[in-house]
């Protein structure tokens, strides 16, 4: 038998004449289960795309209905809100203009700049020991220095942006640099004897420190506490004398020292603007964090791309698409957790926040932080870590309350040739109040020993108890145990290494004031 091929293939003619339909193999099963894998997947990624929608879509309204709510609270929430807060602030009494010419006027040495360096934070007796490189840099530096004096009567402070780096308007550096310049004045002038200069040094030194913390940003007000809470020790250095009537000093100067010392405990008691650049500074890093949102995309396509590299833009933008409303929900979280944290500033003392805030779990575990980019910012750095910063802003506000105390006991022993015996005597003709220690419970003052080894006032430490006086230099050694007061040493601070302890237990005063 044989087969003929047709010209149409799918017949087969036998020689016996008859014909039959050519026998076609099925498709093998593989191939169907590819077009039903195909039609799955693109049912999948329908879904997909439906879903991210929806996901996107409600986070962004529970984001801006929150944003929404802080807006009818009257905060700012963006950083175009808090630059339209700077723009409006008028050149001719914007003290931080000034405050940038002076850091531009700067002029330092080799010599001056160790010397910067070396008083620091702890050894105000290196300008003891060069007084002469001291009298250079004040002569190096007269334009700064009046800039900075000119400065402190204008009203309002606005630096010249923020927006991209709390280092704007100068960086922090060059600020330290302005404030130990400052610091180093008003020393000089206690040691030259000049009272008047001396006070002026310290109101210029003190303004200064509050416009640092006024730039909306966490990170400027922990420079701006640091400045201030040095500030302290150099009242506590100099033990700030009024001079009494002799031959060197005459009735105006003792006039303008008194009046000088009366604006500065006036200035330092009013803590309103001290308590409102805090919360500014987390509402600022909330908004910069908004803002960092914004960017993302941008940020991402300049990581991946780098400018010469095409093809990784397309992934870039693949991934800003996918992840941006975990991204968004992030913020949601990381913005109510920093408007949290900021009200916290505003409660009266350490221990009513840290009993504020330890039923918050802010942030639960190390994989709940690192799934939430955001909270690397500024702000989110201290949240997560929230009583660190409030203690600090809590034991600043001791200085700055035992500063008060301080300048008021030295009035009165100018008066009445003695100490009081209690701070209550101080109230009123030096003092409103005794003000209450914000590391301490409810009601309890500032703690005060004229009397023992040395002359204090303090203030209990982070533990809240009262330790009779003990200070091991915590500032220095920071893994030592939680359990020394804070100290204000009334005739300068002891030039030792061991700890100081009272001899005698420290009488105890009992709140005679509101609370502030």
């Amino acid at each position: 038998m044989t087969i003929e091929h047709a010209n149409d293939s799918s017949q087969v003619t036998r020689n016996d004449g008859d014909a039959c339909a050519v026998h076609i193999d099925p498709v093998p099963i593989r191939f169907w289960w590819l077009k039903r894998l195909s039609v799955l997947s693109c049912l999948l990624l329908v879904g997909l795309v439906v879903l991210r929608l929806w996901w996107g879509y409600v986070a962004d309204a529970r984001l801006q209905a929150q944003l929404d709510h802080y807006r009818s609270l009257g905060q700012p929430v963006t950083v175009e809100d808090f630059n339209a807060e700077l723009d409006a602030v008028d050149p001719d009494q914007n003290a931080a203009l000034l405050y940038e010419k002076a850091m531009d006027a700067y002029v330092g040495t080799t010599p001056s700049g160790a010397l910067l360096s070396d008083y620091g934070y702890f050894d105000p007796a290196a300008i003891d020991r060069d007084m002469d490189t001291v009298a250079e840099l004040m002569a190096l530096n007269e334009d700064a220095l009046a800039l900075m004096h000119e400065a402190r009567e204008r009203p309002d402070v606005a630096w010249s942006c923020w927006t991209n780096s709390p280092e704007c308007g100068g960086s922090l550096t060059s600020r330290r640099v302005i404030a130990e310049l400052l610091w180093v004045s008003a020393y000089h002038h206690h040691r030259a004897g000049d009272s008047v200069q001396t006070v002026v040094s310290l109101l210029d030194y003190f303004r200064f420190a509050e416009a640092v913390a006024d730039n909306p940003t966490f990170i400027s007000s922990l420079v701006g506490w640091s400045i201030e809470a040095r500030g302290g020790r150099l009242i506590e250095e100099m033990s700030v004398a009024v001079p009494t009537a002799d031959v060197t000093s005459s009735s105006q100067d003792i006039a303008r020292v008194r009046a000088g010392i009366v604006r500065l405990i006036i200035e330092l008691s009013d803590e309103k603007s001290y308590r409102r650049m805090a919360v500014r500074a987390y509402l600022g890093d909330r908004a910069y964090s908004l803002h960092v949102l914004d960017e993302i995309g941008a940020v991402s396509i300049a990581m991946l791309g780098s400018g010469s590299r095409p093809g990784n833009w397309g992934f870039a933008y693949l991934l800003d698409a996918t992840v941006r409303p975990s991204l968004i929900l992030d913020m949601r979280r990381h913005s109510q957790n920093a408007t949290l944290l900021s009200d916290t500033f505003l409660l009266p003392n350490w221990a009513w926040a840290e009993r504020e805030l330890s039923d918050r779990n802010l942030y639960s575990s190390l994989v709940d932080i690192g799934a939430r980019p955001l909270t690397a910012s500024s702000a989110g750095m201290f949240s997560r870590s929230p009583n660190r910063g409030l203690f600090w802003f809590f034991q600043h506000l001791a200085n700055r309350r035992m500063a008060v105390v301080a300048l008021a006991i030295r009035l009165f022993v100018i008066d009445h040739g003695k100490r009081p015996e209690t701070l209550g005597e101080l109230v009123p003709e030096y003092l409103s109040v005794v003000p209450l220690d914000p590391l301490g419970e409810d009601g309890v003052e500032i703690r005060y020993t004229p009397h023992g080894e040395h002359a204090l006032l303090y203030s209990v430490g982070e533990n809240g108890v009262d330790d009779g006086g003990v200070d091991r230099d915590i500032t220095v050694v920071s893994d030592l145990p939680k359990l020394d007061d804070v100290l204000f040493y009334l005739d300068g601070r002891p030039r030792t290494d061991e700890p100081v302890v009272q001899k005698q237990p420290p009488p105890t005063t009992t709140p005679s004031s509101p609370s502030q």
